[in-house]
Formats: C-alpha cells, structure tokens, sequence
C-alpha cells in the first residue's frame, strides 16, 4: 500500500481551493481533485494493469478553518509484489464464462481466502469450490469423466489425487511462465507444486522445552520418549504409507525397521487421522507427535501450546495444481491457473501456509520457520503393488 499526503492553506474568505494529487501506481498516473474549503470529497478511480485492478480513494477532509488535508489510499488488490500481467483478452472472455470451478483437497478456510481475493482481483467471475480429502476428489472425477460429465475447471489436491487424474487422462498440466524463485523439482508431471505439506515433529511447549525436543526422527526412537508420542500410521494411512517407502529407500531397510521396531518399543500411538495427532499434542494427551506441519499450525491457531521441529532434511507431499482436461470453462480455469500460479502463494502465505515460494515481505508462523533451514526432499509416489508389498513387510516386522 502507497499514499502520499499534500496541505494547503487558505484564507477563510477563498472560494476554492484546487488542488493536483499525482500517485504513481506501477507506472499509472491518478488525476487531479478540485473541491472547496470546509468540503468533505471522496472520488475513486482505477488504473487497470494486466488485466488486474488497482483501486484509488483520493479524501478530502477539513481539519482547520483555514486547512485542507488530502490523503489518498491506494489499495492493490490483491498486493502482488511483483508486476503480474494477464492477458486481457483471456479476462474478458473469463469474465463471459461468469465463474470458475474447483476441486480441492486443501482446508476451507484456504479456499475462501482464495476465492476472496480472485474475484477482488476478477471482479465478474465467480469461483465455486469443492472440497474433499484426495482420494475423494479423484474418485468423484473419475466417476464424473467416466459418465460423461464434463463439471469441474481445476483441481488443487495432493499428488495422490491429481496424478492419477492425469494418467487417467481427466486433467492436464498447461505451459505457463513460472514465478521468479519458483523451484525446479516442484515442476512435477502432474502439477505445480505450490503448496508444501512438510512432515515435522509437533511438540507440546508446556510439556517438552525445545532444548529437550526431538531434533530428528531418529530421536524419536529413544526411549526416553515412550508412552508420549502419536504419529501417522504407515499402515492404513495412504500419504504416511508413501512417506515410510520413500524413507526406507532414502535410510536403507536395515536402518528402517530398526528404527521402526524401536519406535514400536516405545509404545507409539499410531493413528489415521493427522489433525487428531495435533490435537493430542496441543492439549497434552501426547507430548510429541509425527504429522503435518499445517496440522500443527491449526493447534496454534486454536491457542494451544504447539511448535515443531523440522528435521533435515524434510520430507514434503507437494499440493499440485493443474487445469481439468475438458474444462467447461476454459478460458477462466486457464486464468485461475495462473492466479493461483502467479498470486496463490502469497494468499497461502498470508493465512499461515507454507508455499513453493516463500515472500520475505510476509511473515511466516512460528510453526513453519523451520522450513528456512533445512533441506527439502520431494516425496514420490509409488505404486499401489510397491506400497501393498511395503505394508505387508512392515506387518512382519513389528505386527
């Protein structure tokens, strides 16, 4: 946000006063403002760059008899941080189609800050939602694709949802430009990966200082640790199943069922359900949890006493976005897209989430600035025979 502020002073018997306001607004230029002592004017005006908005409110105001202050507020909707341009022809015929429609498996309260700022920033088209967890909202396209039904614009979902959608020929990944800083191993066969879903130790502060945390998942092992600590099961949950393949592979077999046959010795929680992990954390049923950052971040938001530790390096599950293979509204999913691209990740900064790309104008919450120092290693999928294969092996190891 930019303003600048101008005063001039008048005899009480001037019949006007005139005055010239000039705001620089990425290189836009706002008009001059006539008005009289002891008036009161509003006037807003727009200067269009890209195809976005940007909003000026020019107020006078009387403070003295003989003293006119002007302030004029500019407001970029939404603040990009860099000059986004979108191609005008693509928003007129967006806005012809009249809305947007998505797929998600990302929290609500994400979705309605996203659809907030997009029809701020495209005012006439409308973004409609649909949320569910991944395996939901690939089954519901699935089953839509296979019926002939043609609903959805674009799907923002975990890689367990929008790969398949695209080996299955149901959504595909458009040729963009892509940010500044945007990380190569994010530009995935099956998306963008704008938003991270980091595995991290969550711990409870009134019970375990941080000098005393875990600093590793190897730590958790110790047992010094038993009885107090709940993680996602490898065995049911389908995200967690993928994640234990990939550490077996990256630490050796031989270090992982060690590893997991002392964690069973220490008594482990193992649960399906990754916010309840948090939640047993945040309110003092465990002391130290192995879930989702974002999981620990909704904890803090409720006030209870969470933090994380991030080990190094950190394993991530990339929320992928990509476009619906026959759109029913092409033009604005192409355009959603690219806001989502473009814009999405400081609107998932903002609320606390944790982007491909992070803005050093925003700050991160406490439970994400381990992300700054640590390495970061991309999860794979693997297949569903690999991961049938993991399971049964992990069942004979430790039950």
């Amino acid at each position: 946000m930019s303003g600048k502020r101008g005063q001039v002073k008048t005899s009480v018997a001037a019949l006007s006063v005139v005055v010239a306001l000039v705001v620089g607004v990425l290189g836009g230029y706002l008009g001059s403002l006539s008005t009289a002592p002891q008036q009161q004017a509003q006037v807003t005006r727009t200067v269009t760059v890209g195809g976005g908005m940007t909003t000026a409110t020019v107020t006078t105001t009387k403070v003295e008899t003989a003293t006119v202050r002007l302030t004029a507020t500019v407001t970029l909707t939404p603040q990009t941080g860099e000059r986004v341009l979108y191609d005008p022809a693509l928003v007129e015929a967006a806005r012809r189609e009249g809305k947007v429609i998505m797929y998600s498996s990302i929290p609500v309260p994400q979705l309605q800050e996203f659809k907030k700022v997009f029809e701020q920033r495209f005012p006439g088209i409308t973004l409609e939602f649909w949320r569910a967890d991944a395996t939901v909202v690939l089954d519901k396209i699935r089953t839509e694709y296979s019926g002939g039904v043609y609903a959805y614009d674009v799907v923002f979902a975990t890689d367990t949802a929008v790969k398949p959608a695209i080996d299955l020929g149901y959504a595909t990944v458009p040729s963009l430009r892509l940010p500044e800083g945007f990380p190569s191993d994010l530009v995935l066969p099956y998306g963008f990966g704008i938003r991270l879903l980091a595995y991290v130790i969550i711990y409870n502060e009134q019970l375990v200082s941080a000098d005393r945390a875990p600093k590793s998942l190897e730590d958790l092992a110790d047992p010094r640790w038993k009885g107090k600590i709940w993680a996602l099961d490898p065995k049911t949950h389908l995200s967690a199943g993928i994640f234990h393949v990939y550490l077996m592979k990256t630490w050796g077999e031989e270090k992982y069922f060690d590893w997991m046959r002392r964690l069973k010795a220490n008594d482990v929680v193992w649960h399906n359900v990754a916010q309840r992990i948090a939640t047993a954390v945040g309110t003092g049923e465990a002391e130290v949890g192995l879930a989702y950052h974002s999981n620990a971040l909704g904890e803090a938001l409720e006030r209870r006493p969470v933090n994380t530790v991030w080990p190094n390096p950190t394993f991530i599950h990339p929320t992928s976005l990509a476009m619906a293979s026959r759109p029913p509204n092409p033009n604005a999913a192409k355009l959603l897209t690219q806001f989502l691209l473009y814009e999405g990740m400081k609107v998932l900064q903002g609320v606390g989430e944790l982007p491909a790309v992070i803005d050093p104008a925003i700050s991160l919450h406490k439970v994400n600035l381990g992300y700054q120092n640590v390495g970061i290693k991309v999860i794979p999928l693997v297949s569903e025979t690999e991961l049938s294969a993991f399971r049964q092996r992990l069942t004979q190891v430790i039950g």
